[in-house]
């Protein structure tokens, strides 16, 4: 096995990951060894598919088969991200953090339960002239987009 592998893993030290992935030869061996790294180091928290975890009431970790990136779809900066990971002490990790409107008081309990349901009805039945669309503009949408639809430049899920 030894032999196989020799000088296979180096060569993604290039970055160049168009043409590493354009290598047929060279994906018939990483392909199965970036599964086992996915199931060894990943898995358990943003699931054996990639599906990601409950985030209401399960741990938040986010999906990576649903096309909804919080960062961006480039090949090196999802390796760079890999590679120093979210929200530790490593000088290059991505920080993500929501703030605590409830908690810090910038929003009352009630502003909150109308927030709710405005926000899950952006599967395309949100009002646009309820008040909760107002708390929204002007509490949420400066990260979340308007219509919630996220914002990759600043890590801001949908």
């Amino acid at each position: 096995m030894t032999a196989l592998c020799a000088g296979w893993k180096d060569r993604f030290a290039t970055g160049d990951f168009k043409a590493l992935a354009a290598d047929a030869g060279l994906m018939t061996v990483a392909r199965p060894a970036a599964a086992r790294l996915f199931a060894d180091n990943c898995a358990a928290c943003h699931g054996a598919e990639g599906q990601g975890r409950d985030r209401h009431g399960g741990t938040g970790f986010p999906a990576l088969d649903d096309g909804d990136w919080l960062r961006s779809t480039e090949p090196a900066d999802i390796a760079q991200l890999i590679c120093v990971g979210v929200n530790n002490n490593h000088p290059e990790t991505n920080s993500v953090q929501i703030m605590g409107f409830g908690r810090d008081g910038m929003l009352s309990r009630a502003e909150i339960e109308q927030l709710v349901p405005y926000v899950i009805a952006f599967d395309g039945t949100a009002d646009p002239d309820i008040p909760a669309a107002t708390l929204f503009a002007d509490n949420c949408a400066s990260c979340h987009g308007e219509r919630g639809e996220g914002g990759m430049s600043i890590g801001a899920p949908s």
